[in-house]
């Protein structure tokens, strides 16, 4: 739960000393703070034990971007590279190329990935002690909060604070927006966790039942509608 005390330490760690920015953002806290107790009070219903923690405990973002642009470069090319004459594209550079011939059709959502990856300046070396150091940053954070307040399980926006630990987490249907676009909610645990985390992911989705059904065939439709039409 984001309090006054944690706002306010969030405000400092981001620099954002604007009234008018501290008045919008509240806002978005204090609806946060809604949908969170509403989470709480489902979770508290299926039987598990709620504890609320402050905002500013949480996990922070670790800066993952540049190790995903080096690594996902460096193993698509490895993995073409063991393919060889099997695939018409040797390179995630030919893979790019390959998408700008039919940009609407083949990257309808654009490349800005795939390029940012492509023009990664890491070397191997940089690329492995930005890993372990995320690592050991989100590891740390993880396992204090854990420890610290006595829980099993984090439930709320840590966004991807739990990736570089490696630690296991479980994102469960959580309803969806206004324009369909389906939500989750995310149940983050430390090492060896993914018992704990089951059993919590399943009895929140049957206090909830909250996921539907996909429409294959109006998603068929689509995809049909976009290989059809013209370039």
């Amino acid at each position: 739960m984001w309090n006054n005390e944690s706002i306010e330490a969030w405000f400092d760690k981001q620099g954002i000393s604007d009234k008018k920015q501290h008045a919008a953002f509240r806002k978005v806290f204090e609806e946060l703070n809604r949908s969170l107790r509403s989470t709480g009070e489902i979770i508290s219903s299926a039987g598990l034990t709620v504890v609320e923690v402050p905002g500013s405990a949480l996990p922070q973002q670790q800066d993952v971007a540049p190790a995903l642009e080096f690594g996902f470069k460096d193993a698509i090319n490895s993995f073409l590279e063991n393919l060889g004459d099997a695939v018409p594209v040797a390179s995630l550079q030919e893979i790019i190329a390959f998408n700008n011939k039919e940009l609407k059709n083949r990257a309808p959502y654009g490349q800005n990935h795939l390029q940012s990856s492509q023009n990664t300046v890491l070397t191997a070396e940089e690329y492995a002690a930005i890993q372990e150091h995320n690592q050991q940053a989100a590891r740390s954070a993880i396992d204090q909060l854990l420890s610290k307040f006595n829980i099993d399980v984090i439930v709320s926006d840590v966004s991807q604070s739990y990736a570089p630990a490696g630690y296991p987490a479980l994102t469960v249907p959580a309803g969806y927006a206004a324009d369909g676009k389906p939500q989750g909610i995310v149940f983050v645990g430390g090492y060896l966790a993914e018992p704990l985390l089951l059993a919590a992911g399943y009895a929140y989705e049957q206090a909830t039942r909250l996921r539907k059904a996909p429409n294959l065939e109006a998603t068929m439709k689509l995809i049909h509608a976009m290989d059809d039409s013209p370039p």
